[in-house]
């Protein structure tokens, strides 16, 4: 994964003398080949407080939305899910994260204001985990106070999904990450 690195405008983010840092996004796919993580993390101290300070947040799984209907796909079926978060005050998105593992096909992002205006996000037409990744706008979009936000993504969880990791296909809920 490439660093996130934020705007002049924007600091990081602020850490106290007890925090812990952890990495969430870690995927590791098969391979034939033995191989150990190289990962690094490397952590900047600003000289001083920045004047705004982003703030990460993540709808469904251990979010602030939850999946419609509940992630439950069960063998040989391909299902739609999404999930819809109205913010409480005017936000500005830098980057998105669209996470779907292996059974994911499609995926898109929008918003929509309290005028009925959309604000697209992002469009997967086509998944490929591989490419599961943080995606930066090239300037921060901004979505109004009252808007809603939401995600879609359709699932195939049949024999003709060559990247289904089971086979038989079984069915699969939001815990097991396939």
């Amino acid at each position: 994964v490439q660093p996130v690195i934020y705007p002049e405008e924007i600091g990081g983010f602020k850490v106290s003398k007890k925090a812990t840092f952890f990495m969430q996004d870690m995927h590791y796919g098969p391979t034939a080949i033995d191989q150990w993580d190289k990962s690094k993390v490397n952590i900047f101290f600003a000289k001083e407080r920045p004047e705004r300070i982003p703030h990460e947040t993540q709808m469904v799984t251990l979010g602030i939305s939850k999946i419609k209907p509940p992630l439950i796909i069960p063998p040989d079926t391909i299902m739609e899910f999404y999930t819809k978060y109205q913010v409480p005050e005017a936000i500005s998105l830098l980057m998105v994260n669209p996470h779907m593992h292996l059974l994911g096909r499609k995926f898109k992002a929008y918003a929509v204001t309290l005028k009925k205006d959309t604000i697209p996000l992002i469009r997967i037409n086509s998944w490929d985990f591989r490419w599961q990744y943080y995606y930066k706008f090239p300037r921060m979009v901004k979505i109004p106070a009252g808007a809603t936000l939401i995600a879609e993504g359709l699932f195939d969880n049949t024999a003709d999904n060559p990247f289904n990791p089971f086979f038989p296909p079984r069915q699969v809920t939001e815990p097991d990450h396939s």
